[in-house]
């Protein structure tokens, strides 16, 4: 399947209530995981959420896409591959490291 280019125009629209509600789980969660183990997140840097949530909304909406698949590599805590399954992609993350893999959301 090739690549495609998607222009988007990211709108600071509200975003809904399940989703401030999650992106608060996991900003809790990560900043535990930062408190209990801060050697082991030198490494990870956490997405902006709300930005990726904005992105992705036009993307499902308008079906911009090749298809309805989404795969996060690296997905620590997976809050980007569980935004995309709240869009309804068909959406996986990846992940090596065990404590966030356990930790996710």
């Amino acid at each position: 399947m090739p690549l495609v280019d998607v222009e988007l125009t990211l709108h600071g629209f509200g975003l809904p209530t399940d989703v401030e509600a999650f992106l608060s789980e996991a900003d809790s969660r990560i900043a535990r995981f930062s408190e209990i183990s801060p050697a082991r997140t030198r490494g990870f840097v956490a997405s902006d959420f709300a930005t990726v949530y904005r992105a992705l909304r036009p993307i499902a909406e308008g079906q911009l896409g090749p298809c309805h698949s989404f795969c996060e590599w690296g997905s620590g805590f997976g809050a980007v591959a569980s935004l995309a399954a709240m869009l309804e992609f068909d959406a996986c993350g990846i992940e090596i490291d065990r404590p966030l893999f356990e930790l996710s959301i």
